[in-house]
């Protein structure tokens, strides 16, 4: 146990879903990851209306409210900055909070283009902050315990990942754009708004990609807002990408936003030389398992639950079978940056800007590829590449 505890001031910037989520993240990380030494202290809150301020410093026990960023940057108080704000404003709002060399925690898509995210990546580089983009589906027991399988190649080496993301959001044609953030959000569409999670898996889980060909399709290229004028959809409501790895391994990403029955479907497949692995957010705390046998009875997926006994995170949850929900992927994803927080160094695998800016990327490189109709390499585009990367693309 540690002895000593450092706590950390928060504020958050924003105040809706992601706010209570986050919010909700800190105060439940405060006990049940007790023993990692930090704690959380909501200091402030920042929202452009007073009234919400206000009642969202009641609401949620934030010690301080505030309607206007330069106020709060005069804070000098705060440890670490959370950015839950619409996916648009990140950019400007992340330059401005890296100046202080703190650290900067921004709700997924990082950017909506990848100049902004590479903007901000090198600002944190710059004023020696700490950046991180919140990819919380890393944090499930199952997840993680697949990417340790990988990492050990316990099921042999990868052939092939197939990944989606599936909700059904925009599937009804009367849904009204300014209703549907995908849509009527300029350049965002289900790429940005779920397709950037399912990235993140693959880049987690079987390695960085190497190159995309894509196609994309807007299912409703017109919907009327609520004052009842017409709007032409210029976001993809789905993409697809055949997949290299730079492994060599081949892979498929889809995304949509408008599928029927799908309310917030992520899901995977792993196939490997000795065995597969499957996992759904649906049964978020099941992974199935197949490994190579020799017998008839060993032939098939074994589905496990993945909770209490010696899987990931087993010691601070509930004994198994006891089974977490969505918000736990959010609290362990909180305890890990506050715990890289506290002890200055990346101990937990939490996403990071770069992580952010290269999903970024291959999100445009997927719509340049539907827009082309040809393959696009990825590797000559990322322009942080490390010097192994530099070597093999000159090769």
């Amino acid at each position: 146990m540690v002895g000593i505890m450092k706590n950390l001031n928060i504020a958050v910037i924003g105040g809706g879903f992601m706010c209570k989520a986050h919010v909700n993240a800190y105060r439940t990380a405060r006990y049940i990851f007790s023993d990692l030494g930090v704690r959380a202290d909501l200091a402030a809150v920042c929202v452009r209306r007073q009234e919400q301020a206000l009642a969202l410093a009641q609401k949620y026990e934030f010690a301080r409210a505030y309607t206007d960023l330069e106020l709060l940057l005069q804070d000098e108080s705060i440890d670490i900055y959370d950015i839950c704000v619409p996916a648009q404003t990140h950019t400007e709002i992340a330059l401005r909070l890296l100046k202080t060399g703190k650290t900067v925690l921004c709700e997924k898509p990082l950017a909506l283009y990848a100049e902004d995210a590479k903007q901000m990546l090198l600002a944190a580089d710059a004023y020696r902050a700490a950046g991180y983009t919140c990819f919380n589906y890393r944090f499930f027991p199952a997840v993680l315990l697949a990417r340790r399988m990988l990492m050990e190649q316990e099921l042999g080496s990868i052939r092939h990942m197939r990944v989606s993301y599936f909700q059904q959001n925009g599937a009804d044609e009367e849904r009204c754009f300014d209703t549907l953030r995908y849509a009527c959000t300029q350049d965002c569409g289900s790429l940005q708004e779920i397709g950037t999670h399912a990235i993140d898996q693959m880049r987690f889980l079987a390695g960085e990609l190497e190159s995309v060909s894509a196609i994309t399709k807007t299912f409703v290229p017109y919907r009327k807002d609520t004052g009842g004028s017409l709007h032409t959809v210029e976001n993809e409501d789905m993409g697809a990408a055949l997949v290299r790895f730079a492994t060599g391994a081949t892979g498929v990403l889809e995304c949509s936003g408008a599928y029927w029955g799908r309310k917030n479907r992520l899901a995977w497949e792993i196939y490997c030389s000795e065995g597969s692995l499957f996992w759904s957010l649906e049964e978020p705390n099941f992974l199935g398992i197949c490994r190579k046998g020799s017998t008839v009875e060993t032939d098939g997926i074994c589905k496990v639950n993945v909770t209490g006994g010696t899987y990931p995170y087993s010691e601070y949850w509930w004994p198994g079978a006891h089974n977490l929900g969505w918000e736990h992927g959010q609290i362990n994803m909180i305890a890990a940056v506050l715990q890289n927080t506290a002890e200055k160094k990346q101990v937990q695998p939490a996403a990071t800007f770069r992580d952010g800016y290269r999903t970024a990327v291959i999100v445009e490189a997927i719509r340049t590829s539907a827009r082309l109709g040809r393959q696009v390499l990825l590797t000559p585009l990322f322009e942080d590449q490390t010097e192994t990367e530099q070597i093999s693309v000159q090769k």
